[in-house]
C-alpha cells in the first residue's frame, strides 16, 4: 500500500513540475511576443517620424522656392532697369 501512495505522490509532483514548466513557457512566449510587438511599434513610429520630417522639409523648401525673392534674378533685373534709365 505504501508503494502506491509513494508512487502517487511522485506522480503528483511530476504533474506540478510539468504544470509549472508549461506556465513558465507560456510566460516566456508571451513576453517574447510583447517585446516583438514593442519593437515593431517603435520601428513604425521611427519610420513615421522620418516621413513626417521629410514631408515637412519638402513643404518648407518648396514654399521658400516659390515665395522667396531670388537675390540674383532680382538684382540683375534691377541693374537692367538702372541701365535703361
Amino acid at each position: 500500500m505504501s508503494y502506491y501512495k509513494h508512487n502517487n505522490d511522485i506522480d503528483k509532483y511530476k504533474s506540478k513540475i510539468l504544470s509549472s514548466q508549461k506556465e513558465l513557457r507560456d510566460i516566456l512566449k508571451n513576453r517574447k511576443a510583447q517585446v516583438e510587438n514593442i519593437t515593431l511599434r517603435n520601428e513604425w513610429n521611427e519610420a513615421q517620424k522620418r516621413a513626417n520630417y521629410r514631408n515637412e522639409y519638402e513643404r518648407i523648401r518648396n514654399y521658400l522656392e516659390t515665395h522667396s525673392i531670388h537675390p540674383h534674378t532680382h538684382g540683375v533685373h534691377r541693374l537692367h532697369e538702372r541701365q535703361k534709365n
